[in-house]
C-alpha cells in the first residue's frame, strides 16, 4: 500500500514532467541558535554559476520506492520554476549521478540565510545611525528583532536538513515550521514599512532584503516535497 501510494503522488507531481520513477524491488531501511551578533559576517558566497538543471535528484531513501527527477521536473513543482531554476544553477556541482532533496533544501535555505544575514546588518545599522523618521526607527529595531528570529529558524532547519533523518515525522514537520516562521517573521519587517508609508530607508532595506521571500519560498516548496516522499508520511 505504501509503495502505490508515494508512487501514484510522484505520478501526479511531475505530470507533464521528464520525470522518470522507478519501483524499487528491495526494501532498503533508511539509516538513521545562535544568535546573531550587532555585526554578523556574511556567509560566503556560492559558487560560480553552471548549469545543472539535468542531473537528476533523489528524494529521501524510502522503505517502499525510489523516485528519481531531474531539476527541471522538480522546479515544475514550484510556483516560480524560472526563480527555482537560476537558484539552483549555482548548486555545487559533484561528481555523483543524483543530488539528495534534503541537501537541495538545505543548499536553498543557506541562501537565504545569506540574504538575511545581510538585511540585518543594514537594519542594524540604520538603526544604530538613527537614519530615517520616528516611526522608520520604531520599524528598523523591529526588524533587527524579527530578522534575528528568523536567522535562528534557519539555522535549525538547515541544521536538520543536512542530517535529516526522513523516518522521524518530527524532524520533517519542524522544518517546515521552521521556515514558515522565517517566513513570516521577515514579512512583518515590509508590513511594518507599509504602515509608516515606506521612504528612503524602506527603499533601502527592500532592495537589500526583498530577495528573502522567493528563497524561502522555494525552500518551504522542498520541504514540502521532503514530507510527501518520506516514508514516515506514507
Amino acid at each position: 500500500a505504501g509503495t502505490c501510494v508515494l508512487l501514484l503522488f510522484a505520478i501526479h507531481v511531475l505530470t507533464n514532467s521528464t520525470t522518470s520513477v522507478q519501483n524499487a524491488s528491495t526494501n532498503p531501511k533508511p539509516n538513521p541558535n545562535p544568535q546573531l551578533s550587532p555585526n554578523p559576517s556574511p556567509i560566503e558566497a556560492s559558487p560560480p554559476p553552471s548549469s545543472y538543471s539535468s542531473v537528476p535528484v533523489s528524494p529521501p531513501p524510502s522503505s517502499s520506492a525510489n523516485v528519481v527527477l531531474s531539476l527541471t521536473a522538480l522546479c515544475n513543482t514550484t510556483q516560480d520554476s524560472a526563480f527555482c531554476i537560476k537558484t539552483l544553477d549555482s548548486y555545487p556541482r559533484s561528481n555523483a549521478e543524483t543530488v539528495s532533496l534534503p541537501d537541495l533544501s538545505s543548499y536553498v535555505v543557506t541562501e537565504a540565510m545569506d540574504v538575511v544575514n545581510r538585511t540585518y546588518v543594514l537594519a542594524n545599522d540604520l538603526f544604530q545611525a538613527r537614519n530615517g523618521s520616528s516611526g522608520e526607527i520604531a520599524v528598523l529595531q523591529d526588524c533587527v528583532e524579527v530578522l534575528d528570529a528568523a536567522m535562528d529558524g534557519l539555522k535549525d532547519s538547515r541544521d536538520i536538513l543536512t542530517h535529516l533523518d526522513v523516518t522521524s515525522r518530527a524532524q520533517v514537520m519542524n522544518v517546515r515550521v521552521w521556515l514558515s516562521a522565517a517566513y513570516t517573521d521577515q514579512d512583518t519587517c515590509w508590513d511594518e514599512f507599509g504602515d509608516v508609508g515606506g521612504g528612503q530607508v524602506a527603499d533601502r532595506m527592500n532592495e537589500e532584503g526583498s530577495g528573502i521571500a522567493p528563497l524561502l519560498s522555494l525552500a518551504l516548496s522542498f520541504a514540502l516535497t521532503v514530507q510527501h516522499l518520506s516514508p514516515s508520511m506514507v
